[in-house]
């Protein structure tokens, strides 16, 4: 769509994202995490690796301090993970 249609239409629409099924990152196995569209099994392997050396995670974005999680990942992933 052209922006000046876009930029009209956002002022009309809500997202809710509150149906929306969140992966335990602290409790998720590697299987659950590696299948998720923005997890590759690269990442999905070191969430796994640093909550076993770290503990539990206190919150998603604790997952910025593993380095092959870019910002950009995060961006995408953050609104599907929790740590409850």
């Amino acid at each position: 769509l052209p922006l000046e249609t876009m930029e009209k239409l956002i002022k009309h629409v809500h997202i809710n994202d509150s149906s929306v099924n969140k992966i335990n990152i602290n409790q998720a196995g590697y299987e659950i995490l590696q299948n998720h569209p923005y997890i590759d099994r690269k990442i999905a392997n070191a969430i796994i690796v640093y909550r076993d050396q770290h503990g539990a995670y206190e919150s998603v974005n604790d997952l910025l301090k593993i380095h092959i999680i870019t910002p950009e990942i995060f961006e995408k992933m953050k609104s599907y993970i929790d740590v409850n």
